[in-house]
Order: structure tokens, then sequence, then C-alpha cells
């Protein structure tokens, strides 16, 4: 299967039918000529020289190699399609949703910068399955692990600090809620992204930690903001 690069310049095509269409148009009109002269053995003696072939091939050939000029712009590329990866990986967010997170020392806030960072993580890196979870005094589990990456998107845009009106950070309670949501028992390789800009108001968050760690479970934590 082939596609263009700009296959937008393939409209250039239609621009040779002028020429086509003209040199249609004095094909006809020579015969009209001669037919209007009668006396087609006198016409033959004042053409001898002329050759009707050679008057349309140059032009057909000057067309044809416009026509390549233009395709070749057009920059056709052969699809290949790629194999499908079906990688053992379950990844979950963490991501504080408390009201620091509003912070515009990142443009255009604290929260903004981690929710791209979210997805672009998530359209990047081959992994079979993500999930959400928002935190701020609590955890709250946004969305549950799935193979649908865009609806992974929608939810990640639909976040904001009004989530959890409670205000704190508790990192161990969006660890412990890590840990409910991804199946264990599934042979698969589970990692958790927590971002956040703030202290833990808690004492769990070391523990959950070393608890995932020894579950298989590799946590890594993203500071945001400047400061």
């Amino acid at each position: 299967m082939f596609s263009f690069q700009h296959i937008e310049y393939l409209n250039f095509l239609f621009l040779l039918l002028v020429p086509v269409s003209l040199l249609i148009y004095a094909f006809f009109w020579r015969r009209k000529i001669q037919t209007t002269l009668g006396n087609s053995l006198l016409i033959a003696q004042f053409i001898r020289s002329f050759s009707l072939p050679l008057f349309f091939i140059k032009p057909i050939i000057i067309l044809i190699a416009l026509a390549l000029l233009i395709i070749s712009a057009a920059n056709p590329r052969k699809i290949i399609q790629a194999e499908s990866k079906n990688t053992d990986i379950d990844l979950m967010f963490a991501l504080d949703v408390s009201n620091s997170m509003l912070s515009a020392d990142i443009n255009p806030t604290r929260l903004s910068a981690a929710k791209e960072l979210i997805k672009n993580l998530v359209n990047t890196l081959d992994v079979n399955r993500v999930g959400l979870i928002v935190f701020a005094e609590k955890a709250l589990l946004q969305l549950p692990m799935t193979h649908d990456t865009k609806a992974a998107e929608m939810y990640i845009n639909e976040v904001n600090t009004d989530a959890i009106p409670q205000q704190g950070t508790s990192i161990g309670d969006a660890l412990t809620q890590c840990d409910k949501s991804l199946n264990l028992n599934e042979y698969k390789y589970k990692t958790v992204v927590l971002i956040s800009d703030g202290e833990d108001h808690d004492n769990t968050a070391i523990s959950m930690a070393k608890q995932l760690r020894e579950n298989g479970v590799v946590v890594y934590c993203i500071g945001a903001g400047t400061s």
C-alpha cells in the first residue's frame, strides 16, 4: 500500500488537462481544415515534411515528464505495517490534584504540565494498559486499568483540582490505591509513576513504596514545580 506525504501536490495533475485538451483540439482542427480545403493529394504535397506522430509525441513526452515530476514532489511512500507488540507492562499514574498544583511557576500550571507529560508517556511508551489515580488528602481511582489509550487521554484531560475537595498531599494513600488497583496476580510488569509538588502529609509513603517494590512494582516519583 502506498501513501503520499504531500497529497495536495497531486492537484497540479489537473492542470495538465489544459495542454491535453489543446492537443486534442489541434488534432481535430487539422482534420477539419483538411476537409475544408478539399483536395487531400494537394494538401499532402504542401505538408510532406510534417509528421503527425512527431507532432504529438514531443508534447506527450513533456506532459508525462511533468506528471512524473508532480508525483515525485508528492513523495509517494510505501506503508509498512508495523508488527503489533503485545507488551506486558501495566502503567499506573498517580497525580497530585491539590490546589498547589495550580501554581504557574511551570507554564501554564503545574497540573497542566503534569497532564501533558502523562499524555505524552501514554502515547509514546509501548505499554499494555494504563490507569490513573488522583490524590490530595485522599486518593481516588479516576481510571481503572484499560487498553484504550484514547479513553485514557480523555480522562486525563478532565482532571482538575475539584476532583478531591479536601486539601493535602497523601502520597501514602495514593500508593495504597495503586497497590489495590494493580492486579498483582497477573504475570505482567507493573509500574507506578507518581507526580506531586508537595511533601507527604502521612507516614505511610515509604512503607507503601517498599511494599510495592516487594510485590515487583517499579515506582517512579516526579516532582512538579521549580521550588
